[in-house]
Formats: structure tokens, C-alpha cells, sequence
């Protein structure tokens, strides 16, 4: 068995074959799906369903992964015919270590404060050892960066806190223009059009960059946020990513599959006084 994750959820997707109108996607040894990868598998899914294209799931033999799906509302949210999300919505059991659902991100005024406020009041209620308010801080400037960026896509945001593993999880995505087409919408960094995705999202993490001249993306306070408390963060877009480990330590380089816009998933440690 194994996880669905950063790592393999990319390598699943690059071996699909995506030429046909109905696309099985075999999940069924998996007996675990981190954040990143079911945004990631549900964009995708997204993205080519709007081209014509329809998924079947071989769901996963590890019963509490089926209820990890229906739990996040997976059915349902990426648009699976009425039997299916029927089905599985059987096997639901909500759970109080998450928001039970993977939320649209829609460009209204007050989307980034609404989506902040359910993430406070989650980790409220689960007694969450870390800084809630910087943590819903950054989820506010996140979600309002995607809102403002994602184009005419629809973003997607959800959040789990692992309490044995004793970490929050966050992700957020769209299949927008991604990093690099939006920052050379700036003079300043027109240069970026010629060079590989990863770079641009490197560049997106630092202070002040944004599309707009005099402003930055915000997303230089969240790198340096995961830095100083330790936790991680990967981010992709297209065919590259970005990749923060607990040391603060940033990788870059290709993903094995290209698929339009962004997807990130940033977490914190739990410490307990």
C-alpha cells in the first residue's frame, strides 16, 4: 500500500491516458491521500471535464479512505454522476478535524474573511496548539490571492488537522494561468515567459513580487511564517514546483506531469505549551 502525496499523485496523472472520453483512475492500493493530492487529482479532473472528458474512480480497498473522500464531500464537489455521489454519501461520517468539505473559492468580497473565520472556528473547537490567529492571517491573504489571480477558474481550498500526527494541514488550488503568465503581466519580470515554471514560483515567494507593480503577492509572509515555525510547504504550477522542507530549506524543479494554474499545500506543527 501507499500514499497518495506530492510525490506520486503527479506520477498517477502522467501515466493516465488521457486521449479517450472515459479515463479510469485507479486508487484502489492507496490506503492513504494527503491534501496536496486530492486538490491536485480534483483539479485535474476539473480541468478535463471542461474539455470533455469524463473519470471513473476505482476507489481505494482501504475503507477508511473511501470515507476520507466522501467525507471531504470529493464526490460531489468534482461533479460525479448522482449515483456515485449517492453512494458514497452513505459513508459519511463527519468528523471534527476538518471543515467536511473541499470549498469552492467563488471572487466575492468577503470570500478570503468567510473561509478564515471557518478555519478559526475548526481549530477553536479542536483546541489547536498552534498560533491560530497568524495561521488564519495567512489563510485570509492566501485564499484572497487566489481569489484575485485565479482568472475566471474556480479555486478550491480545504483544511484537515492531524491530531496523532499532531500537524495542520492546509490546500488550495485552481487551474487558473499559473505563476508565470501572471508575473509577466508586470515589465519587471517579462523575462520569466522564457524560463522554466519553477523558477516563476520561486520568484513569487519573494517580498514585494506581484503582477501589479508597487505590490506583492503576499506569499513571501507565508514562506517566511513556515520557516519560522518549522513546517513545509509544496506548491506547483504547470510542470514545476516549489518545495520548503522543516528546515526552512527551499528545492525546485520539474514535475513529472504539467497541469495548468496552482496548487499548494502548506502545514504547521502543533506546539502545546
Amino acid at each position: 500500500m501507499a500514499s497518495l502525496s506530492f510525490e506520486t499523485v503527479p506520477l498517477l496523472c502522467s501515466k493516465l491516458d488521457l486521449s479517450g472520453k472515459r479515463i479510469p483512475i485507479d486508487l484502489s492500493s492507496f490506503d492513504f491521500i494527503e491534501p496536496f493530492a486530492l486538490i491536485y487529482l480534483g483539479l485535474l479532473m476539473r480541468y478535463f471535464n471542461s474539455r470533455g472528458k469524463v473519470f471513473s474512480l476505482i476507489l481505494p480497498e482501504d475503507s477508511k479512505v473511501q470515507e476520507y473522500l466522501s467525507n471531504q464531500n470529493f464526490f460531489e464537489r468534482f461533479k460525479f454522476d448522482a449515483d456515485t455521489v449517492e453512494n458514497n454519501r452513505l459513508l459519511q461520517e463527519l468528523t471534527a478535524t476538518s471543515l467536511n468539505d473541499i470549498i469552492d473559492i467563488i471572487k466575492t468580497p468577503d470570500i478570503a474573511e468567510n473561509i478564515s473565520d471557518k478555519v478559526k472556528s475548526l481549530l477553536v473547537s479542536c483546541k489547536f496548539g498552534g498560533d491560530i490567529n497568524e495561521i488564519c492571517i495567512l489563510v485570509a491573504e492566501v485564499v484572497d490571492n487566489f481569489a484575485q489571480h485565479s482568472g475566471e477558474t474556480l479555486g478550491v481550498f480545504m483544511v484537515q488537522y492531524f491530531p496523532k500526527l499532531k500537524k495542520l494541514s492546509i490546500a488550495i488550488g485552481d487551474c487558473g494561468i499559473g505563476f508565470r503568465a501572471s508575473l509577466c503581466k508586470n515589465r519587471d519580470y517579462a523575462y520569466l515567459e522564457k524560463m522554466p515554471h519553477y523558477r516563476a514560483i520561486a520568484k513569487a515567494f519573494e517580498p514585494l513580487v506581484s503582477c501589479i507593480p508597487g505590490r506583492g503577492m503576499g506569499l513571501s509572509e507565508l514562506r517566511d511564517e513556515i520557516i519560522k515555525s518549522r513546517g513545509y510547504l509544496y506548491c506547483s504550477s504547470f510542470d514545476g514546483y516549489v518545495r520548503i522542507d522543516k528546515k526552512g530549506k527551499m528545492y525546485e524543479g520539474k514535475m513529472p506531469f504539467s497541469l495548468p494554474g496552482v496548487k499548494m499545500e502548506f502545514g504547521f506543527p502543533e506546539k502545546r505549551i
